[in-house]
């Protein structure tokens, strides 16, 4: 009994201390948790695109915490707000820093893709692929590597998890069958020419 009573504490703290990394955040940027769209023609301050992304790394990490903790639905909503508040930054920076912009596009995509948001977080590295074309004396093409290959990973998923594997009922085996066979003929055809000798 003191065993459960122990673990359902901890697990509690656990969930509070996520809870508490979103709660802080949220009071060190809390003029900006509103902000969803920049306006590049209003004047803003010095700070606003690094407190939007700020706020936005704090979202992805307290996401991260309760994803952790096996809270998926309060994480997936966590990484949609950090991916909104990426893009609102990179936004913000309107016609400066475009390395930087196509870093905090990036960052956005990744969050979205975390939530299981892939058509958005395709939009957001595509937004990046065509800041990069053009800008590109002044972005360094790793960075168009870097969404290059989210893209591919978009494309050409890798299963994550075991269970994301089939199982042999559903496995596809004609290509191992092929290669039997494939390899059964070359046996033969070794085995003929060495009784030729």
């Amino acid at each position: 009994m003191r065993r459960l009573v122990f673990l359902l504490l901890a697990l509690s703290l656990a969930a509070a201390q996520c809870s508490m990394i979103v709660a802080e955040a949220e009071a060190a940027y809390e003029p900006y948790i509103g902000v969803s769209s920049v306006d590049c023609g209003a004047q803003h301050s010095e700070d606003f695109y690094a407190d939007l992304s700020a706020l936005a790394g704090d979202y992805e990490r307290g996401a991260d915490c309760f994803k952790e903790e096996g809270e998926p639905t309060k994480a997936i909503a966590y990484y949609l707000l950090a991916g909104e508040k990426y893009q609102v930054a990179a936004d913000a920076l309107c016609d400066t820093d475009y390395s930087l912009k196509m870093q905090l596009y990036i960052s956005a995509g990744d969050s979205y893709r975390a939530a299981g948001d892939t058509d958005t977080a395709r939009q957001i590295y595509e937004s990046a692929e065509t800041l990069y074309l053009a800008h590109m004396g002044t972005i360094p093409p790793s960075l168009n590597a870097d969404v290059q290959g989210r893209l591919h990973e978009l494309d050409y998923p890798v299963p994550g998890t075991i269970q994301d594997v089939k199982t042999s009922d559903e496995a596809d085996w004609t290509p191992i069958a092929f290669a039997v066979i494939v390899m059964v003929g070359l046996g033969l055809v070794g085995v003929t020419i060495l009784r030729k000798r």
